[in-house]
């Protein structure tokens, strides 16, 4: 063990004057060779060799740094500049939505139908529903739900439409009878 924080004691500087060199930010390259210390550590036993330890570790650095710089080039595509849309069409944008969502509450949440759209509700598919109880009755955002179930907040938001559209269709069937 005393030899392995040697050589990564050794190696440290390396990393980091690696890292560095590529993102030209002392903080990032901290943080970096940090992620690329916590990683030797984790996955030691798939270390073949004594001999390659530097070049693993080096490769460790590479794909650390191509990480990084996938993540921030993720993160702009996905980010919209709020300058790209008018106040305009935010609003209707948010009227829209207000709207879509005020009616879904008015059409299953009524008095008299509340035992309708429970028994609908226990109809459907498990990771539907638990979804539909967080965000609707818990008043979970969806991206808070998806930290709970645990899940991705783009499977959440999926899993959200996907059970309010089959609700509504169960919902329909039972009161027409068929269920």
């Amino acid at each position: 063990m005393r030899h392995l924080e040697r050589k990564m004691e050794q190696l440290y500087d390396e990393v980091f004057y690696i890292a560095l060199s590529r993102l030209h930010d002392i903080d990032t390259a901290h943080d970096i060779t940090q992620n690329v210390m916590e990683r030797i550590l984790l996955h030691i036993e798939q270390l073949r060799s004594d001999v390659t330890f530097k070049q693993w570790a080096l490769k460790i650095t590479c794909n650390e740094i191509n990480l990084y710089f996938r993540s921030i080039k993720r993160y702009r595509e996905r980010v919209v500049s709020f300058e790209e849309y008018s106040l305009e069409s935010i609003e209707s944008q948010v009227d829209i939505r207000k709207r879509t969502e005020d009616d879904i509450a008015q059409a299953l949440v009524t008095e008299e139908d509340k035992a309708t759209l429970m028994q609908a509700l226990n109809l459907l598919d498990e990771k539907y529903r638990r979804v539909i109880h967080l965000n609707v009755f818990c008043e979970y955002s969806l991206v808070e739900v998806s930290e709970i179930l645990q899940i991705n907040v783009n499977t959440a938001r999926s899993h959200y439409i996907r059970g309010i559209a089959k609700l509504r269709e169960i919902f329909e069937r039972i009161e027409k009878g068929e269920l």
